[in-house]
């Protein structure tokens, strides 16, 4: 079992019904029984799983048989099958027959990651090339760790996966959460409050004078995406090449890309105008082709030599005024475009461009560093970890 899967809000994984209840709590869906044989189902359920997550029953070991638990629990066999059923649905145990029950060797609690994104739907967080880039850099690393299972989730609004989510988290079918920000919306819930449970939250930090961000626990670690290394080595690289003009141009209207780009431009001497620090709605992406075709149409002496990014969903329409414009980019060409991006979901360019940005696959192989750490049983104090800026040519060999 590999890649990322999604559970959907309608209580199925992969098509299939499962039960949807704690460990140790009440039990409802296909499994469900009345009065005492619900109680000792649960129970039967709640004491293997235990054993598994402990340890007292390691991958691969078998099961007691089911004659050993009809005696031990006083039920009957289709109990014992039925709590059986369970695990196996859950993905804890295998059946091999007349052989017995086994416990798998990739077991949930040691190898499903669960992804939590602030989204309502999965469609939702495709707006998203961070978190497609996350989800592409969960996909490649299934493929190279054997067993290793990336689950998303989708916990905003009415119709998301947050009911499913909080119960496989109580039943402990992953082994640690990578939350992305706007993990507020889950303090005070089950979620947080499952001990056991290791936790990271990823957020970006714009200003390195500012407090850090988001939640920040005893018993979570912190990923930082650091944009003002962003801004810093885009300006350096900027300057290197000789660039004497800047143009920037964000997404979001009011996002503080700006202010710190721009005084960090300037204070390095670049020049940059008011009117080239421009601001695009996230609906209306496609305006920048315009403006940018407006802006090269400027006089050689005010019109800009370089052109930074800052949201890779806004690169493919502002390289396609580039190419319209007639504009050669690039080493000795008039104009030089920076873009950041985040790796491996590198945004479509029209002409030659630089990239910059966050490499996803390194925040995903920290974060579960530092969730296999924590099952291990190894000392992880809270901490915080910055994760900086990169070009394209600095990432590490695949």
């Amino acid at each position: 079992m590999s890649g990322i899967s999604h559970h959907s809000a309608d209580g199925q994984r992969g098509g299939e019904p499962y039960a949807r209840g704690s460990a140790a709590g009440p039990v409802v869906g296909p499994y469900s029984r009345p009065g005492k044989i619900a109680i000792k189902h649960d129970k039967i359920v709640g004491d293997l799983r235990q054993q598994i997550l402990c340890g007292q029953l390691s991958p691969g070991d078998r099961l007691p048989t089911r004659n050993e638990l009809i005696e031990r629990y006083d039920v009957s066999s289709v109990t014992i099958q039925r709590a059986f059923d369970r695990l196996v649905d859950d993905g804890f145990v295998y059946s091999r027959g007349s052989r017995g029950t086994f416990v798998c060797q990739t077991p949930p609690h040691l190898h499903t990651y669960a992804l939590v994104f602030p989204a309502a739907s999965e469609q939702q967080s495709l707006l998203s090339r961070f978190w497609t880039a996350l989800k592409q850099s969960g996909e490649q690393l299934a493929k190279s760790r054997q067993g290793v299972t990336f689950r998303s989730y989708y916990t905003a609004g009415p119709e998301s996966d947050r009911d499913v989510f909080t119960e496989d988290v109580r039943a402990s079918r992953m082994a640690g959460l990578v939350m992305l920000y706007g993990a507020e919306e889950l303090v005070n819930t089950p979620v947080w409050q499952q001990p056991n449970m290791p936790r990271v939250v990823v957020a970006p930090l714009y200003d390195a004078n500012e407090p850090h961000p988001h939640l920040h626990t005893e018993d979570s670690t912190r990923i930082v995406l650091r944009i003002d290394s962003l801004y810093e080595r885009a300006v350096r690289y900027l300057t290197s090449r000789l660039r004497k003009r800047l143009a920037v141009l964000s997404m979001g209207v009011g996002q503080p890309t700006h202010s710190h780009m721009v005084n960090m431009a300037r204070q390095a001497g670049l020049s940059v105008d008011e009117t080239h620090v421009l601001e695009f709605s996230p609906d209306l992406p496609q305006a920048a082709r315009a403006v940018t075709r407006l802006l090269l149409r400027q006089p050689a002496e005010t019109r800009p030599d370089s052109i930074f990014v800052a949201d890779d969903n806004l690169l493919s329409d502002v390289t396609a005024a580039i190419r319209a414009e007639g504009i050669a980019t690039g080493a000795g060409a008039e104009l030089d475009v920076l873009s950041h991006c985040n790796y491996p979901a590198l945004p479509p360019a029209n002409v030659p461009v630089t990239y910059l940005g966050f490499d996803c696959g390194h925040v995903l192989r920290s974060c579960v560093t530092f969730i296999d750490t924590r099952r291990a049983g190894q000392p992880t104090p809270a901490e915080t970890i910055n994760v900086t800026a990169v070009f394209e040519s600095e990432l590490p060999a695949r």
